[in-house]
């Protein structure tokens, strides 16, 4: 359809989010995945979101806007399946300009970038010259970036959508001995957790059938977390079987964090059953009502390989940082600003010199709100470096 009709029905969508997924992960297939936008890119259509704002809609907009306005009224001249492999498609435009997007399993370098799974890259040519735009690998680590005349954007994804780098596991677990505890487990589940967990979620411990439905629960016999508690933290727990199980039954350990007001989970690492709970092994019960440990085989969290989990930060030449910036041209100065809800005291290196619109070397850095007012205005250290103040909305370089 887009081959003979893009610039008619430019309008025409990747399909709602629940349609597209057809039952995936959201994380890996919905609206914000990268899987939704490469489709969104390799037939020419503007981003869809489901939400009027938040930090995955404003990361669409700067990342494909630009290009998708200046492919609006262009035509697809031609599409190839590169090396014989139709999951790794060229898309020519008329006017000049080309995209590559990857949906195979493997890397595929081209365009002078390495593509992974669902990667892209634009090389538009616009009458102000080349767009660009791309998710790929930078430093071994999948990025984002996208540059028109007066704007550049880029992003180290250390924070992707709501997920946050917090990883349970099992440590250890056994039948408890006795028979007055018969029936009864003890284990202790590990919280690997890079960012804090925010209060007021707390753990919860389900023990499910095959269905997913919860049989019984396991609770803390610990102190409970600390608000904003991060490191490796460590939850003791105790659940008792139910009087109906029989042997040969099993049920899967699942376990999150949830906000015990609205029943909100939060998204985090590991093998995710579709709930938002994290799968972490099987018990099968004995004939003596003991248990007996199956953990959850160990497998690649695809989506955690997609987001900068550790942090690092990557060079983009214009700047180098672990989070995101859109530098934007203004007379006599540079607009800089985040995602919403960047971390506090993400840090930015800014090289002026290599922004792609001649700038001379700020002097001062001014951060404001998100009505303009200023709230603070600093010399600009010499190496370019500042820290993310989380009151400020953008920063004005000057």
């Amino acid at each position: 359809m887009d081959a003979v009709n893009h610039d008619r029905f430019i309008l025409h969508g990747a399909g709602y989010s629940n349609r597209y997924q057809g039952g995936l992960d959201a994380e890996m297939h919905g609206i914000y995945s990268d899987d939704y936008v490469t489709t969104e890119v390799m037939t020419g259509h503007p981003a869809m979101v489901s939400d009027p704002y938040g930090r995955d809609c404003v990361r669409k907009y700067w990342l494909t806007h630009d290009l998708m306005r200046s492919l609006a009224m262009h035509q697809i001249e031609g599409v190839q399946y590169e090396q014989g492999d139709l999951h790794r498609q060229r898309i020519r435009w008329s006017g000049g300009g080309e995209v590559f997007v990857n949906r195979g399993e493997e890397d595929w370098t081209v365009a002078n970038v390495t593509l992974p799974k669902y990667g892209f890259v634009a090389n538009i040519l616009t009458k102000d010259g080349i767009l660009s735009a791309g998710i790929y690998q930078r430093d071994g680590v999948i990025v984002e970036h996208s540059q028109s005349e007066n704007i550049v954007y880029a992003n180290a994804r250390s924070s992707l959508g709501r997920l946050l780098r917090i990883r349970p596991k099992v440590t250890a677990i056994e039948s408890a001995s006795g028979i007055a505890k018969q029936g009864q487990i003890a284990f202790t589940v590990a919280w690997d957790a890079i960012d804090p967990i925010p209060p007021p979620y707390r753990p919860f411990l389900h023990f499910v059938d095959s269905e997913g439905e919860i049989i019984f629960q396991g609770s803390s016999t610990g102190p409970p977390f600390a608000p904003n508690a991060s490191g490796n933290l460590v939850l003791p727990a105790v659940a008792r079987l139910p009087e109906a199980v029989q042997a040969g039954d099993e049920f899967e350990l699942g376990v999150g964090l949830y906000e015990a007001g609205r029943g909100e989970r939060l998204a985090i690492l590991g093998r995710d059953d579709g709930t938002r709970r994290i799968r972490l092994g099987k018990i099968r019960v004995l004939k003596n009502r003991s248990i007996q440990w199956i953990p959850e085989p160990e497998t690649v969290d695809e989506f955690a390989t997609r987001v900068n989990t550790n942090a690092k930060p990557i060079d983009f030449g214009w700047v180098v940082t672990a989070g995101s910036l859109k530098a934007e041209r203004q007379p006599q100065a540079v607009l800089l600003t985040p995602l919403p809800n960047e971390k506090a005291g993400m840090r930015y290196e800014i090289r002026s010199d290599q922004l792609p619109w001649p700038t001379p070397k700020p002097k001062r850095i001014v951060a404001i709100s998100e009505s303009g007012e200023v709230l603070w205005d600093r010399p600009l250290a010499e190496d370019g470096v500042f820290q993310h103040d989380e009151q400020a909305f953008a920063y004005r370089l000057k």
